[in-house]
């Protein structure tokens, strides 16, 4: 029996010889001037550049911190060290972990669609257990393989784990073991609650998982979040241990499965849509016909960061699945199309005729050393400028008068700045260093010399008032675990968008009288970066652009509809919901 298993590996080592060359992955070079130290660690080999050891101490601490509790729910990899690169010059925030070489690729520019968590510990979360999935198929029958082709054995040991366990199972770990991760943002889930509640026929697990160039289907990171997790909690945490521990023996991953549930993958995603259909429908206790905007579609269209112009005219960033990035203007529900953009990282920020967002720009010569920069398109000359060239700009916000520039800047060495940028020129004026080194991820003028943030630091996530005349930095809410997003001044509030209570909801706080209220609770809707088109209307981003009334409130979670009042919060305090 043995002897057969290790005839069909070899088999296996031949026929996949096409897919065995991507384990040669080359992630790109960093630029020459860079000098490398590498410090080793009792698990690790952390090799970074120069000039950044506060950041590679970071990255160490957490590393070896994770490393004994990630084992208890996989098992242990080979005892070899694991390299660890850090490439700080890079603005495409990401990571990887590959073998043949084996390494773990860490792009250190933290993200603007951050949650509550810091960049440095989701990525070490994340990342880490990429390494210890790998690594315990490493063992068994596979093992021998090894010392024959070296750490391409690596590529025929995962042949047969599917990718949304892999992922699925890096966001689950990421998620349980910090008060932050994807797996708690609404929005993460969002297309499987909007198909669920919306009436609509379920698709099979096939269509889930490879997609479809007609219909929507989301990610295999969320899919293999909501399959892995329920299976944790159904037949318990050790559930993919015991699975990788019987496949690194047989070579069936799904029968290993099956032998302890008795079920298979599409038994398990229809249990787990199942429970999670009627999670959702205890929440959804009150319902809103939205006014919608943008035309129909045939085919799934997204209309992301929306920004009023007037009461009637809105301007947003259309993408979808046979649609570029372009930015489209819609009047009375009639679009136009005004001018294809780039890899935008930000939302919109509209001002005296102008629309202004970061966008990713490659370097010339070096993979990891490429821009965010800003640019704007003029709706007077319809054509779209770049302000600031070669710089590392993001989330930028524009002051009443559009003379000055607020945006976040995290720097080579691990920093993180608040910057002040003239509108015009795009000259820099100031650049103000964050309370605890917080990297702030959305910024809005507040009126005057008053800048509001969003910022993240290991603590969790913080609201941010800041005046750039006087250098002083005030917090309005107390870090908290719930994320905030979307942060717009109208009318002496701070509307913003949190997810606190399972679905993505808006708020309002007004800082005078420190007092938060609930403006929207949402039923299914994404509302990131929702903005207010008047005073009693909000714009919504959807695959339909809507506008949902203020005066008629809903809500989905456990808070009654007629409930709906202000929460009087204290200065300084914890901001939590009384529900």
């Amino acid at each position: 029996m043995l002897k057969s298993k290790y005839l069909f590996l070899s088999l296996i080592c031949l026929l996949t010889s096409f897919r065995l060359h991507a384990q040669f992955m080359d992630y790109g070079s960093d630029p020459a001037k860079f000098k490398w130290n590498i410090a080793r660690l009792p698990h690790y080999n952390l090799v970074y550049p120069q000039g950044n050891d506060s950041m590679a101490y970071r990255y160490a601490l957490f590393l070896e911190n994770v490393y004994p509790h990630m084992s208890k729910t996989i098992g242990k990899p080979i005892k070899a060290k694991f390299p660890v690169i850090l490439h700080p010059g890079n603005m495409q925030s990401n990571g990887m972990v590959s073998w043949a070489p084996r390494r773990m690729e860490l792009i250190t520019t933290p993200s603007s669609d951050l949650n509550n968590q810091s960049w440095d510990k989701h990525l070490v979360l994340h990342e880490s257990r990429h390494v210890f999935q790998t690594g315990k198929v490493m063992h068994g029958i596979f093992k021998p393989l090894y010392y024959i082709i070296g750490e391409q054995a690596a590529g025929v040991a995962s042949f047969f784990l599917p990718v949304w366990f892999l992922e699925g199972d890096a966001v689950s770990t990421e998620t349980a073991m910090s008060n932050g991760g994807r797996g708690r943002l609404p929005e993460f889930n969002m297309v499987y609650r909007a198909q669920m509640l919306g009436g609509k026929k379920n698709y099979s697990f096939d269509k889930w998982l490879m997609g479809s160039y007609k219909n929507y289907t989301g990610t295999y990171y969320a899919l293999g979040f909501d399959m892995t997790s329920y299976a944790r909690q159904r037949y318990g945490a050790d559930i993919w241990d015991k699975s990788t521990s019987r496949y690194i023996r047989n070579l069936l991953f799904e029968g290993s499965f099956k032998h302890y549930t008795g079920s298979s993958f599409k038994r398990l995603q229809h249990d787990t849509f199942d429970f999670l259909r009627a999670e959702w429908e205890k929440q959804d206790t009150c319902t809103q016909s939205p006014q919608y905007l943008s035309p129909a579609k045939e085919t799934y269209t997204s209309y992301r960061y929306p920004q009023p112009i007037n009461d009637s005219i809105v301007i947003a960033v259309k993408s979808g699945l046979k649609d570029i990035n372009s930015l489209v203007i819609i009047n009375n529900g009639r679009e136009k199309h005004l001018d294809y953009i780039g890899s935008i990282n930000s939302r919109l920020s509209y001002r005296n005729g102008r629309v202004y967002w970061s966008e990713l720009v490659p370097g010339l010569r070096w993979t990891h050393q490429n821009y965010s920069i800003i640019k704007y398109y003029d709706l007077d000359k319809k054509n779209i400028k770049t302000l600031t060239p070669r710089q590392r700009y993001l989330s930028p916000a524009i002051d009443e008068q559009g003379q000055h520039i607020a945006v976040s800047r995290p720097t080579v060495e691990g920093k993180n700045q608040l910057v002040l940028i003239q509108a015009e020129k795009g000259n820099e004026l100031a650049a103000f260093d964050v309370p605890d080194n917080a990297f702030i991820k959305e910024l809005t003028f507040a009126g005057g010399d008053t800048i509001i943030s969003i910022a993240v630091a290991d603590s969790g996530i913080r609201l941010l008032q800041f005046n750039f005349r006087n250098g002083i930095w005030k917090e309005l809410l107390k870090t908290t675990s719930a994320n905030i997003t979307s942060p717009v001044w109208k009318d002496g509030k701070i509307f913003f968008e949190s997810g606190a209570n399972g679905t993505n909801n808006i708020y309002s706080l007004n800082p005078a009288h420190v007092r938060l209220s609930i403006l929207l609770l949402d039923r299914q809707t994404d509302v990131c970066s929702s903005l207010i088109t008047k005073p009693t209307d909000i714009a919504l981003p959807h695959s339909r652009l809507t506008v949902c009334s203020l005066k008629r409130q809903i809500s989905t979670g456990r808070l009654p509809c007629h409930l709906l009042k202000h929460l009087p919060l204290k200065s300084n305090s914890t901001w939590t919901r009384h529900v």
